[in-house]
């Protein structure tokens, strides 16, 4: 009893200890990695719409590095990679479609955390920057043959919203959870499928990744 009685007291002094953390004027790194969840134009089914992309849930890896302006709010860049499968089609026989949709984006953020103490600090996030987004190796359905076939957009305004935690693990290493909604927006004047030109495209690409990162913090002393 006694050495259960020492362990809560040990645990209640360290969990305190980072409750209070102030980590104004520090640096972190943060990789990042998350199961991404595409909505509209990047799952619709019917693949006859120049937009449509039939893509179900993929994975994104994100590398995150940021500043403490204050102990609530934060200043940082990130770049991140994510790719999606595709979902089956009834025009397509099974196991014929090996394509993939490619999104690389990279910008900057700006994070606030909701409360200044506590190992657990909720927190929410607003980002923009520029995207690139690739879709390869489309098939051709031979009865019903789709519009086009690969895509490549570039160089376009990508918007990201999320709300999530993080939990002070020791003072130089925490975790955190997120969810964010991002939002590709595509209006291109031109862009290229099967070596032909089209355009504008005008549709918003949106997905949600749900993403677990470790974060290290750097010496500040």
């Amino acid at each position: 009893m006694t050495l259960i009685a020492l362990l809560l007291v040990g645990t209640a002094c360290v969990a305190g200890r980072y409750s209070e953390l102030d980590r104004t004027g520090s640096v972190y790194l943060s990789p990042k990695f998350g199961y991404s969840l595409p909505v509209g134009a990047l799952a619709d089914r019917d693949y006859t719409k120049p937009a449509a992309s039939w893509r179900k849930d993929g994975i994104s890896v994100t590398l995150e590095a940021g500043y403490y302006l204050s102990n609530t709010s934060v200043f940082g860049i990130e770049a991140s990679y994510s790719t999606f499968n595709p979902k089956p089609l009834a025009a397509l026989s099974a196991g014929s479609d090996q394509s993939r949709v490619r999104i690389r984006r990279a910008g900057v953020f700006l994070q606030y955390q909701m409360v200044p103490t506590g190992r657990y600090r909720p927190f929410i996030k607003l980002g923009a920057g520029l995207f690139e987004a690739s879709r390869f190796s489309l098939p051709q359905p031979a009865n019903d043959p789709v519009i086009y076939s690969d895509y490549s957009l570039g160089g376009s305004p990508v918007f990201s919203l999320g709300i999530g935690f993080l939990g002070y693990i020791s003072r130089t290493l925490s975790a955190s959870f997120s969810v964010e909604v991002v939002s590709m927006t595509s209006f291109n004047s031109s862009w290229e499928t099967c070596g032909s030109a089209y355009g504008p495209l005008n549709k918003n690409m949106v997905f949600f990744p749900f993403n677990f990162g470790l974060l290290y913090h750097l010496p500040n002393d």
